[in-house]
């Protein structure tokens, strides 16, 4: 019997480094082994919709009367904030404040465009709101068309050419009419993504596919709730705010994430306690003040708040030393560190974590042998790591898994660290010295080595 889930896609996600930013939504599904390393191409199609054009005309018409608002604060210094249009499935919009690579809703209902207006009086109300911030259109995705192109790596000069090649072939429109990208190395990134790969890699083998991407709205949650998705990552709280916790069974935890300060290099802050009646910013739609407020209190310490709605704001503060430190998710922060103006003096994490906790790796209870599957990947990949001594066997031989009911036969385990590598591999490319945050492992280190990650072995 087969446990390949039933799912089928054709494109792959756009993905950020796990990490990278506090990716809070996010579910993988394994797909029909086509293609690896494919370069991917989008043009503009009709499936029965408003037409595309007619849609960014709107669009091109309602932003110049935000732009035409806008004059009015051209004596603003401080830097625009910034703001997501989204198109949903019924070609209605939400408009979204976005916060980094996180956004939340400024409305809480649809919006429809006709002729450069809102129809909707409430959207109208909304441009001195917009008037000179940054605005960011996403439009639904069902308007592109992804397909992969397998290439020589020789070709990689003429990747171009040849995706001008193939719409003119088979599309309705000219490469000069047709709005299209190619992925760099037709790899999407990130340790998430990477945990995805081994379970994909698992049940499709090595050439298996998958699609990967974040929910950025509550509607996603219904899917899940309906067990379209293979494996959701999710916290604690997004799966009891969301009612999961009867229809998703919690698996072993992917990564740790935390909440800690970051201060200038050459403060003379060393801890979390010489913050002491010191002003710290933070974001007021995340959690950062709950958390200072839970580590400072039993300290019976004090803090200035400094509480921001805007992530710019916020980071310019910071920069200019308005506030001696910055808090928010470890992983945000190191991702901070690398902003243009905050990158140009250095900066580091105090080593106190202000609160802790895991992402999971969930499955539906509509599953048990898939989640299963699911668990045993997760856990060969945190073993693979372990260190052989005189007394222990060491990697994944340290846990051993022959199940051939789940199809999980002799020597996948090795087959599977040497594809995708330990669980510290993944996190060393993609939050570690080998990436651009530089992150220790600390909590997402093994128990032996002072982490909070521990897998089952043959004790």
């Amino acid at each position: 019997m087969s446990h390949i889930p039933d799912k089928v896609a054709d494109h792959v996600g756009d993905v950020s480094r796990l990490g990278s930013t506090h990716i809070r939504k996010r579910f993988c599904r394994a797909v029909d082994a086509r293609s690896v390393g494919a370069k991917l191409f989008a043009v503009e199609i009709d499936r029965g919709m408003k037409p595309f054009g007619d849609v960014t005309k709107g669009l091109s018409l309602w932003l110049d009367r935000v732009v035409a608002s806008a004059f009015r604060f051209e004596d603003a210094v401080r830097r625009p904030r910034a703001f997501q249009i989204v198109e949903g499935d019924d070609e209605s919009f939400v408009v979204q404040a976005a916060r980094g690579r996180a956004a939340t809703h400024v409305v809480d209902f649809p919006l429809r465009l006709a002729e450069g207006r809102f129809v909707d009086a409430r959207g109208e109300a909304m441009l001195p709101q917009l008037a000179g911030a940054e605005i960011e259109i996403r439009l639904a995705s069902r308007r592109f068309v992804f397909r992969p192109l397998e290439l020589p790596r020789k070709a990689v000069g003429f990747v171009e050419a040849i995706v001008h090649a193939q719409i003119d072939r088979l599309t309705p429109w000219t490469a000069a009419q047709a709005a299209f990208g190619v992925e760099a190395d037709g790899r999407a990134r990130g340790l998430e993504l990477d945990i995805c790969r081994a379970i994909t890699s698992v049940v499709l083998g090595p050439r298996g596919r998958l699609e990967f991407r974040r929910y950025d709205s509550l509607k996603p949650f219904d899917e899940v709730r309906a067990g379209v998705d293979d494996v959701s990552l999710l916290t604690g709280r997004e799966m009891i705010d969301n009612t999961l916790t009867g229809q998703m069974i919690p698996g072993p935890a992917v990564f740790i994430e935390s909440t800690s300060i970051m201060v200038p290099a050459e403060s003379t802050f060393r801890h979390v306690a010489d913050l002491s009646g010191r002003p710290i910013c933070f974001a007021l739609l995340q959690r950062a003040q709950d958390h200072l407020s839970a580590w400072f209190e039993p300290h019976h310490l004090t803090f200035v708040r400094m509480g921001f709605q805007e992530d710019v704001e916020m980071n310019d503060a910071y920069h200019v030393r308005y506030c001696h430190g910055l808090a928010g998710e470890t992983t945000t922060l190191a991702d901070t560190r690398t902003d243009t103006d905050i990158a140009k003096s250095k900066h580091r994490l105090l080593p106190e974590a202000l609160a802790a906790y895991p992402i999971l790796s969930t499955t539906s209870v509509r599953d048990g042998e898939w989640a299963a599957i699911v668990d045993w990947t997760i856990q060969t990949l945190m073993r693979a790591d372990a260190p052989t001594s005189s007394w222990m066997v060491g990697g994944v031989d340290s846990l051993r898994v022959h199940a051939p009911e789940l199809n999980l036969e002799e020597g996948w385990q090795k087959r599977l660290a040497t594809l995708i590598g330990g669980y510290g591999d993944i996190y060393d490319r993609n939050l570690g010295e080998k990436s651009e945050l530089k992150l220790p492992r600390g909590l997402n280190a093994g128990v032996d080595d002072g982490g909070a990650l521990v897998a089952p072995y043959s004790e």
